[in-house]
């Protein structure tokens, strides 16, 4: 959860598949100070110019992450681009979105 919202991996299922050469990818929720930073690390079958732009406009686009932004709740998106394969976990499903925020 971030501010009154709710993220879950079918949120960003349908933006992210739909960018060119994106085979997987996996959310970071990162608090760092007082700011509160998403980031994805993306995995693709071969790098195109513009893919982190690419991850970041589709993102923030929708609704539930432009409310998060516009209120505060997070303060930046963030991107990286790791090795094809790297994202692959055998036996139990991985952990889409994975939250590094100190609890309270």
């Amino acid at each position: 959860r971030v501010g009154a919202e709710l993220l879950y991996p079918s949120l960003f299922d349908d933006v992210l598949y739909r960018i060119r050469g994106l085979t997987d990818y996996r959310a970071f929720l990162i608090r760092e100070g007082r700011e509160e930073l998403l980031t994805f690390e993306v995995e693709l079958v071969e790098h195109h110019a513009g893919t982190e732009n690419q991850v970041v406009q589709a993102v923030s686009a929708l609704p539930a992450i432009r409310r998060c932004l516009d209120n505060g709740y997070l303060s930046a998106l963030g991107v990286k681009i790791v090795e094809y394969g790297q994202l692959r976990r055998a036996g139990r499903s991985k952990q889409r979105i994975v939250d590094n925020r100190p609890t309270r």
